[in-house]
């Protein structure tokens, strides 16, 4: 698929895997929100540039035929089947395969979070 440079945002959880993406690092803004406060996750407004995030409240911003989340099972880029523009972070975080609210050090000792990783990891 060739990437879509203006306005779009990718959904790619960090790992220590490389993805293929990175390989066009140049053509995007990877992980804008490590540089921001929490406010400014909650209010941020989109660049011009297409971005690479793992940032709920940054993939709110972007509406549903502007999101690709990464698919490792597929091994592809697939555009949410829920609007994500203004959604609940429960919605979005379901979205990136996330479903449990509870945090995963309490949920089960961190194992759910550690298989979602090797599984997203898998998947690069």
């Amino acid at each position: 698929m060739p990437y879509k440079l203006i306005e779009h945002c990718y959904v790619l959880p960090q790992t220590t895997k490389i993805h293929q993406i990175a390989y066009d690092r140049d053509l995007f803004i990877w992980y804008p929100e490590r540089g921001m406060s929490l406010i400014d996750q909650m209010s941020y407004i989109p660049y011009k540039q297409s971005i690479v995030t793992e940032c709920p409240w940054v993939v709110g911003c972007y509406g549903r035929e502007q999101v690709f989340v990464w698919d490792g099972s597929m091994r592809e880029w697939k555009n949410p089947n829920q609007e994500t523009y203004g959604a609940d972070i429960t919605v979005i975080l379901g979205i990136m395969g996330f479903h449990s609210l509870i945090p995963a050090r309490i949920l089960d000792g961190g194992k759910s979070l550690y298989d979602k990783m090797s599984a997203i990891e898998l998947g690069y």
